[in-house]
């Protein structure tokens, strides 16, 4: 009864669309230049190739080709916007495809109010204000060649 309740709750959320209009709560600057956006309800940046489980959304919509490569050692971050819940299950199955707002090595979110937020599967409510995301330092890590 407990999971069912959890459940309900989580799927009227998705429901709501609490973050509709997005774009009009935000301002974002990539590399210093500010960044017109479409009507979104999720604004995604990525450093990695893979995002919510699997899913590789840069390259999705046109075989990577149309879309700059992508590669997690060059000090860039990928942004795409998301429209809604629905949007983000078509990417999982292959059937939609991102908007790819750019990459940049500096990116600056201004905030005009309270917004949700997740930061590696972690979710926060975070009030208004300026958030800064720039590349800082690198590991080394060790890869196996493929054969």
């Amino acid at each position: 009864m407990i999971y069912f309740s959890f459940g309900t709750k989580s799927l009227l959320l998705l429901l709501e669309h609490l973050c509709k209009d997005l774009d009009q709560r935000i301002d974002l600057f990539m590399d210093g230049r500010r960044v017109s956006l479409p009507s979104l309800e999720s604004l995604v940046v990525l450093n990695i190739a893979c995002w919510g489980a699997g899913c590789r959304p840069w390259t999705l919509g046109g075989g990577g080709s149309e879309a700059p490569q992508q590669n997690f050692s060059d000090s860039l971050m990928e942004v795409i916007c998301l429209f809604s819940s629905l949007h983000i299950a078509q990417l999982h199955v292959g059937l939609g495809k991102p908007t790819r707002l750019g990459q940049c090595s500096s990116l600056r979110l201004c905030l005009k109010g309270e917004a949700p937020m997740q930061v590696d599967g972690e979710p926060w409510k975070q009030s208004a204000g300026t958030i800064t995301l720039r590349h800082s330092k690198h590991a080394s890590v060790l890869m196996r060649e493929n054969s």
